[in-house]
């Protein structure tokens, strides 16, 4: 008998295709549903590394969302608020610095730089909760010296 897994609402409306759900440890994870059966019949026979979307995990009452999702092509570009910010504001995030955004609502946002996501902040109002991994941080110092 399989476990019946409980999806957070609205969940499964950020993705642009038709998505089912299978946990790994706390985290939800995105597969979409034409690839499902296959990914499956991989898992049985092989050691499969990774497959679908890392879309977060539930703390308390909240979805948090993974870093993974805002990168994701399945993410429909509607499902969170964007910021798109200067490249000094993407390097800071990069370098999970804090960073600050005005004028937009509280709750989780992406980060864009040209157009293209980078990742999750939490927005505070004063100031942000910077959702980049700590391992893919740029380690350099960032900050422009002229």
């Amino acid at each position: 008998k399989e476990k019946v897994l409980q999806v957070p609402d609205g969940l499964s409306d950020m993705f642009e295709v038709p998505v089912r759900f299978r946990m790994k440890g706390g985290l939800f994870i995105a597969v979409p549903e034409v690839i499902w059966n296959d990914v499956a019949l991989l898992e049985d026979r092989i050691n499969v590394v990774s497959a679908g979307c890392a879309a977060g995990t539930v703390k308390g009452k909240d979805f948090v969302p993974d870093a993974d999702m805002a990168l994701s092509i399945m993410l429909r570009s509607d499902a969170f608020p964007s910021a798109d910010v200067d490249e000094d504001v993407a390097l800071a995030f990069l370098h999970r610095d804090t960073v600050t955004l005005h004028d937009m609502d509280k709750g989780y946002v992406i980060i864009r730089y040209k157009g293209a996501a980078l990742g999750f902040v939490k927005n505070l109002g004063n100031r942000c909760n910077n959702l980049h991994p700590q391992n893919r941080r740029i380690r350099m110092d960032v900050k422009k010296t002229i």
